[in-house]
């Protein structure tokens, strides 16, 4: 319930309010004590979910934005460029109009309240020096971020903040590759804490204003609470940060797995989501940029089954409880490692449901790894746990089963949009044995598929520095309504 309080979207809709107490009263739970608690919760909070509906909706039409420019490191004030307007690249309107406010970060003082209207929308955008002193300054801007963006709720009433975050960096070994990237779990727990959304940027501090105007200008589904249909649901849970957002969790009723959802600080409409087969939070920098065009990103909990029907069980039991929730739009799988094995699997058997593939050195045929019967340098204790989980009697049994590879023409009947980023030097999930299977057999099926390859590149690590080219990929392909 304090959650919900401190929501980050703002009240919801009283009819939005209303509509959940009816199913709370409805919904068959254990007992009517149960029921009448849940209804009687909720109406403890109505009043003040009702009394910011008015500021809700003002906020939903910012007339203009105030660039909030914060030097960090040796980032000099003096040589910034704020843009005049924030016009999104697809945006045929002349954009919001710009007053730039320049702040310094001084370590006896906290930055001074941002004064801003219930027209105006707050961004704060760091620039980043490149020298020893950037880690140290980013920790600071963590510390004062919740009391300043209080002081500034306190004196002025902005539609929106918002904090522009560059993505993180990774090396080969899936380590944080510089300062920021270090700090930033600090930094972004502060931007949870004092509810700021976060808008990553990963193709340069100069395209910040493109990004943010674009997270600005999408449309949203502004009636959509997930948190509310959580507790309608009877399912109260006290969310934490994922660089962030709001990470939320439950077990689903029938097989006790765990279920965890991020959610957008804007849902959009047709509430899309993005579903990791495997290694949730592993390189997130594709799942940051679908949170920020209104995704919601989910996981269930089954290691190591390696998409058996079992597994395939578990997901199609998650579903029925998204549905139940309302996130009724079509799924981005993404398949990342053995993550493919999942993610193939489900669009096999239920390609309705699915927007699109993101495979990201996906293995595609458990033949290849952990069976290693081919050139795969997998480890070699796997291939017993993967024939419990399909529960193969005999090796040979296990040969003859259908991989992914083997199954791809449901997918092109559906016209299901796939796209690969690999290494071609990859010695698990070899090339030649996965994807580039499935990219010449699903190109003879009529498919669309792009794949983009890292040269010299191992397993690890996974995803690109900058995600641009998969996401662009993803919203061309399975952008939602509008």
């Amino acid at each position: 319930m304090i959650g919900l309080l401190s929501h980050p979207r703002g009240p919801a809709a009283p009819a939005g309010l209303l509509q959940v107490i009816r199913t709370c009263w409805q919904r068959p739970f254990r007992s009517r004590a149960r029921r009448l608690g849940a209804a009687l919760g909720l109406l403890a909070v109505a009043g003040v979910l009702l009394v910011g509906c008015q500021q809700s909706s003002t906020a939903a039409r910012p007339r203009r934005a105030v660039w909030v420019d914060v030097a960090l490191g040796r980032a000099s004030g003096s040589d910034t460029v704020t843009p005049e307007r924030l016009r999104a690249p697809a945006d045929p309107g002349p954009g919001l109009p710009v007053r730039r406010v320049a702040v310094t970060l001084d370590p006896a003082t906290p930055p001074p309240p941002v004064a801003a209207s219930a027209t105006e929308v707050i961004v704060i955008a760091p620039r980043f020096g490149a020298d020893a002193e950037l880690a140290a300054e980013v920790a600071r801007l963590a510390d004062v971020l919740p009391g300043w963006v209080e002081a500034t709720r306190g004196a002025s009433s902005p539609a929106r903040i918002l904090l522009v975050l560059r993505g993180p960096a990774f090396d080969a070994e899936s380590r944080p590759a510089d300062a920021w990237t270090a700090q930033l779990p600090k930094l972004s727990a502060a931007a949870f804490a004092a509810a700021v959304e976060p808008v990553y940027v990963f193709s340069g501090e100069e395209h910040a204003a493109a990004s943010v105007a674009e997270v600005i200008s999408q449309p949203v589904d502004r009636e959509y609470d997930l948190e509310l249909k959580l507790l309608a649901n009877g399912i109260r849970r006290t969310p934490k940060s994922f660089y962030g957002f709001r990470q939320l969790g439950f077990h689903l009723p029938e097989s006790g797995r765990e279920v965890t959802i991020v959610r957008p600080y804007r849902t959009a409409p047709g509430h899309p989501l993005v579903w990791r087969g495997e290694f949730f939070g592993h390189q997130p920098q594709v799942d940051l940029a679908l949170l920020n065009h209104g995704y919601h990103v989910v996981y269930v909990k089954a290691q190591n089954l390696y998409g058996a029907p079992v597994a395939m069980r578990f997901w199609g039991e998650a579903l029925d409880a998204f549905r139940h929730m309302e996130l009724t739009g079509k799924i981005v799988l993404i398949g990342m490692s053995r993550g493919g094995l999942y993610c193939y699997n489900w669009a096999a058997l239920h390609p309705e449901t699915v927007a699109a593939i993101y495979g990201d050195a996906p293995v595609c045929d458990f033949k290849s790894w952990p069976g290693r019967r081919g050139r795969s340098t997998g480890p070699a204790g796997l291939w017993p746990e993967l024939m419990a989980a399909y529960g193969f009697e005999s090796d040979s049994q296990a040969l003859a089963y259908p991989n992914p590879v083997d199954n791809l023409a449901p997918l092109a009947a559906a016209g299901i949009p796939i796209i690969h980023v690999l290494g071609t030097a990859d010695t698990a999930a070899i090339p030649e044995e996965n994807s580039d299977l499935v990219e010449a057999r699903y190109r003879a099926l009529g498919g669309t598929i792009q794949v983009i390859r890292k040269p010299g590149v191992d397993h690890h690590p996974h995803s690109l520095a900058d995600p641009t080219p998969i996401v662009d990929f993803i919203l061309q392909h399975a952008r939602p309504s509008r």
